[in-house]
């Protein structure tokens, strides 16, 4: 994973293991968005996160974004993941 100056770390994996790559990043409180993002750079999805609430609300909130993604995972091959951090 990849970490510039802005808070943001970037990270490429394989289209079927988004689902994974999302709920692991869930899981850190400090996240404030998560993009989804082709190979080419063109935007899958965005997913706003707040970091206030505990991790089962964050998941329980990005479930059905989580089930769209594994829809689209279909599409591609390789998606990069941008975590921006609060």
């Amino acid at each position: 994973m990849r970490k510039d100056n802005r808070g943001i770390n970037k990270s490429t994996v394989p289209s079927m293991k988004i689902d994974q790559t999302v709920r692991k990043l869930l899981e850190n409180a400090r996240i404030s968005r998560i993009i989804v993002r082709k190979t080419g750079g063109d935007i899958l999805m965005v997913l706003p996160v707040n970091p206030n609430v505990s991790y089962e609300g964050r998941l329980a909130m990005a479930e059905p974004s989580l089930l769209a993604l594994n829809s689209m995972s279909n599409l591609v091959k390789e998606v990069t993941v941008e975590a921006v951090f609060a």
